[in-house]
């Protein structure tokens, strides 16, 4: 398994740090080797050992700060460009919401329209229904007074389910 982009990044920043400090401390030993064997006899060639010091830890800190700046601003960067897309899909996303409520709104009126239709059917089939039925009734009885004998009586065959 590979580490991952943020562990990485640390463990690079301590072996900076750790050479930074390397850097630093041999500059500083040499300077103090260099002064107690007799070799600098004037604080001069100290001053001097200690300005490379500066310079390293200078030059080690800088390479890291850039390493990291450069680093940070290509994730700003990102977040910026990001953060437009988003911006922009936003606003897209609001139009569309626009046009679906809009079309569910048709939609719904396109619905109550064709359930009124549907209920004026059922009321008109409800109406055919009763006139069937009322039809049916007045035939019956046309039947019935059709079939009276001559005495006004109606005779047994011409009752409906045979009863009087």
């Amino acid at each position: 398994m590979s580490p991952s982009p943020a562990s990485q990044s640390s463990s690079d920043q301590q072996q900076r740090m750790a050479s930074v400090t390397s850097a630093s401390t041999s500059a500083h030993t040499n300077a103090k080797t260099n002064v107690a064997n007799g070799h600098a006899s004037n604080g001069e060639q100290q001053q001097r050992s200690v300005e490379q010091a500066r310079a390293a830890i200078y030059a080690s800190l800088s390479s890291v700060g850039s390493s990291l700046d450069a680093e940070l601003r290509s994730r700003a960067s990102d977040l910026h460009g990001n953060a437009n897309v988003l911006s922009k899909q936003q606003t897209d996303v609001s139009k569309q919401t626009s046009v679906l409520h809009k079309q569910t709104d048709q939609l719904q009126k396109l619905a109550d329209k064709s359930t009124g239709n549907l209920k004026e059917i059922g009321d008109v089939q409800n109406w055919a229904e009763l006139i069937e039925r009322d039809l049916l009734v007045i035939e019956e009885t046309l039947r019935i007074a059709d079939g009276q004998g001559q005495n006004g009586r109606i005779e047994h065959g011409d009752m409906p389910n045979g009863s009087i």
